[in-house]
């Protein structure tokens, strides 16, 4: 099974910080750039309907699992990875990015370092709310993830840095709504 097909269920979102590509001079060989690659999926949140709109959704823990492709310049080799978001940081060893440069790496940012989020007219429990078809919504950037790539070797290193956007999906549950329904 691939590492891709590894990856749990979701929508699936993508950065490319460099793009490979080769560069090729008269006389030298083929050399790939620098690159650090993620892919993340979007969890999937249950929240109950609120009875005032006023009032801020908080959101439980958000479980993330990111799979990371890292490729240090030529003559270099990864020596560590540090993955954070939100409070939550993640180290990766040299030895668990591998030799393939593909990793899992999952995360869980604990629900009190999550912002509440103010959004208008969803997941209200009145008889409007209720008849209406919006019982799901895609947050964009409800988070951000931060990846450094620490390359080197015996001379000098180097670190390669990327962002990413985090989106999370939101599932209203009503009331006379049984849970599993999504």
């Amino acid at each position: 099974m691939g590492s891709l097909a590894r990856m749990r269920a979701g929508i699936v979102r993508t950065l490319y910080l460099l793009a490979p590509f080769m560069i090729l001079a008269p006389g030298q060989h083929a050399v790939a750039e620098p690159l650090l690659w993620l892919n993340v999926n979007t969890p999937d949140i249950k929240i109950t309907a609120r009875t005032d709109d006023n009032k801020a959704i908080r959101l439980p823990k958000l479980p993330f699992s990111f799979h990371i492709e890292a490729q240090c310049p030529a003559g270099q080799m990864p020596k560590s990875m540090l993955l954070s978001v939100a409070d939550t940081r993640k180290r990766i060893s040299a030895a668990r990015l591998g030799d393939d440069n593909a990793t899992i790496v999952s995360i869980v940012i604990p629900a009190r370092q999550v912002a509440p989020l103010s959004i208008a007219n969803f997941c209200l429990n009145d008889e409007q709310s209720k008849s209406n078809e919006r019982d799901q919504l895609t947050v964009s950037g409800a988070l951000s993830a931060q990846a450094a790539l620490l390359c080197g070797d015996r001379d000098e290193e180097h670190m390669i840095y990327s962002s990413l956007a985090l989106d999370v999906t939101l599932h209203c549950i009503h009331d006379n709504q049984p849970s599993g329904k999504q």
